[in-house]
């Protein structure tokens, strides 16, 4: 595992807290971290999992996947899983703690990293 990596600036307005994201291939444990960071009692998202967050697109046509996606490796390889920029921005702007940890990896990665104080990159060998 890298260590956290400071953007910078956070996305929201309460420069004062730290929005974390927990981001790495999968396989590389972010669940688990995740998991593990909640039952210590810290406040995390587990980003993939909320439908308001995350969506599929269709690479070619950039709409929203229409159909039950997991089933069918040939759909899934033509999607893009991505999070929309604006409600990533309001659940930063909602956070209840001063450190909250967020964890994905969406195909736009690099439009909502800005959003984020610090980014934890997980890696595995």
């Amino acid at each position: 595992m890298e260590t956290a990596h400071n953007t910078g600036s956070a996305g929201h307005s309460n420069n004062l807290k730290k929005s974390i994201l927990i981001t790495g291939v999968s396989g590389t444990g972010k669940s688990s971290l995740s998991d593990e960071l909640r039952r210590l009692g810290f406040e995390t998202y587990d980003l993939d999992a909320m439908s308001d967050i995350s969506m599929m697109l269709d690479k070619e046509t950039r709409l929203p996947a229409t159909y039950d996606h997991h089933n069918d490796l040939e759909k899934v390889q033509k999607m893009e899983w991505v999070y929309v920029k604006e409600r990533m921005e309001d659940l930063i702007g909602r956070q209840k703690n001063d450190i909250a940890f967020y964890c994905g990896i969406p195909f736009n990665l690099n439009e909502i990293l800005p959003l984020f104080s610090a980014i934890i990159l997980l890696t595995a060998s």
